[in-house]
């Protein structure tokens, strides 16, 4: 997993949809759609609602949305529809055509997959020791990486500083020579174990490699110009 970040990868992380420029897709619902993230999350850092209670919420967001485009009423309470409800938001639906789409592809399932579907998106992995359905949203800027990639492989990018965590569980285990090739690699390390959610299965190892990266000593330190990464001792 590399640890690398650039201005352009930032700019990246947080947009999607069609266009892998993202601003042209940051239309109303999709706005409204973060800040109800971002207000739920506060809520759930301060313990005023469960993990459940706070998707839940959020469920409960985009049906009201789409209630108002002429969508019928669905109900978090009620398994099938809090099903529906999943795939809608995962889908960013956020106009009636694009609601029936999904209802109609929904509907069209056999009883048997319909209900296993049910089930599985009513899952709490988190609370309950059982597989759950995560479906989560791959955006363009999948597609724009691997055409960049493509574009500038051996370019020498002068202006990064690159820093490269290898897990030997990886879906593609990349030759460090490859990263070296990218341009100045200021920290390299082996994980004795961990895959593709490096984050999700060793966030403590991860967090130790981005400390070592930038602390002063650290290959990455002072990168950001003013910005050193530590406070300033209190004069007495």
């Amino acid at each position: 997993m590399c640890l690398e970040l650039s201005q352009q990868d930032t700019s990246l992380i947080g947009q999607g949809d069609i266009y892998a420029d993202g601003i042209k897709n940051l239309i109303e619902p999709v706005f409204q759609a973060f800040r109800t993230v971002h207000e739920v999350s506060l809520s759930i850092i301060r313990d005023d609602c469960s993990l459940r209670e706070g998707y839940d919420r959020i469920l409960t967001k985009r049906g009201e949305l789409l209630e108002g485009k002429g969508f019928r009423k669905l109900s978090v309470k009620v398994p099938e529809e809090r099903a529906l409800l999943r795939l809608l938001t995962m889908g960013r639906t956020a106009t009636l055509e694009q609601a029936e789409l999904f209802d109609n592809a929904f509907g069209a399932l056999t009883p048997y997959y319909k209900l296993m579907l049910i089930d599985g998106l009513n899952i709490d992995a988190i609370e309950v020791n059982e597989t759950a359905v995560v479906p989560y949203y791959m955006p363009a800027m999948i597609q724009e990486t691997l055409r960049n990639t493509r574009e500038r492989v051996g370019e020498w990018i002068d202006h990064v500083k690159i820093g490269y965590s290898h897990q030997p569980k990886e879906l593609r285990v990349i030759p460090k020579t490859w990263i070296r090739k990218l341009g100045q690699v200021v920290f390299e390390r082996d994980s004795e174990s961990g895959g593709h959610f490096f984050a999700y299965e060793m966030p403590e190892q991860l967090v130790k490699d981005l400390r070592d990266m930038f602390r002063k000593g650290g290959g990455a330190y002072g990168v950001v110009q003013g910005k050193k990464g530590y406070k300033e001792a209190a004069k007495l």
